[in-house]
């Protein structure tokens, strides 16, 4: 053990950015993975295939984009604001989340918008952007809190991946967990009413030869800020519902 520590100590002092880029891509594609684990197969009555896209698209951003820039990125604010009193930490958090969390985030979406070979390259960000990096400040100002008055700086960028999978994780944790709380609140009530109004939802109805109903199927995508959904419900006989959603999170 002392000697796999020894390494990993030799490695990041020796050769930060490929070391980094390494860790970094790897906990990136993880993140994605654990992520697309719970909302794809877990959180669906028929399992969905992963996205091996999204999957490669995240490993190109982690380890080739993000991992560089968050390598010189922090080497800067280290060597700027030596120590860890408060207003050290202070300093690097506000300067990390007020002006490079909002490059990074236009990065992301641009970046991703090029990959899935979108026709509008910035539709994405001007929808997401706000709402996103709201919600980054209030888990990353109390992460980045302890990483810069905790962490030492040479596994300044594995802290940074590690939170990324914790907060993905916690995400798609709570998700798993309460099932019908999530197909009731997701569904039925960001989607439901649309369902009534059968607003932009394609339907698919069934009858028999007495044209009583065998099944009713309202199929939807739907966007919004954080969260992009495949729903569909499905009316049975009697009244009853059923939901499937595949979900996608993005933060």
């Amino acid at each position: 053990m002392s000697k796999l520590l020894k390494f990993i100590k030799y490695a990041f002092n020796s050769h930060p950015i490929v070391s980094n880029a390494l860790v970094y891509g790897t906990l990136y594609v993880g993140a994605e993975f654990s992520q697309q684990t719970v909302t794809r197969k877990l959180l669906n009555k028929e399992p969905l295939a992963y996205d091996r896209q999204m999957l490669t698209c995240f490993g190109i951003l982690g380890v080739a984009v993000f991992a560089p820039v968050y390598h010189y990125w922090y080497r800067w604010l280290d060597k700027k604001f030596v120590g860890t009193s408060a207003k050290v930490v202070v300093r690097k958090m506000l300067l990390d989340q007020f002006f490079m969390t909002p490059q990074i985030l236009v990065i992301f979406y641009v970046a991703m918008s090029i990959m899935e070979k979108k026709q509008d390259l910035f539709e994405e960000c001007q929808h997401k952007f706000i709402p996103t990096f709201k919600t980054s400040c209030m888990f990353w100002l109390p992460a980045q809190c302890l990483n810069f008055s905790v962490i030492p700086s040479t596994f300044r960028m594995v802290s940074c991946g590690s939170s990324a999978v914790l907060l993905l994780l916690v995400v798609t944790a709570v998700l798993a967990s309460p099932l019908d709380y999530v197909l009731e609140s997701q569904v039925q009530g960001v989607l439901g009413q649309r369902v009534k109004r059968q607003d932009g939802w394609k339907v698919d109805e069934r009858r028999d030869s007495n044209g009583r109903l065998i099944k009713k199927d309202y199929f939807l995508q739907h966007k919004s800020d954080n969260f992009d959904a495949d729903a569909v419900l499905r009316e049975l006989p009697g009244g009853k519902k059923a939901y499937q959603i595949g979900a996608t999170f993005r933060f």
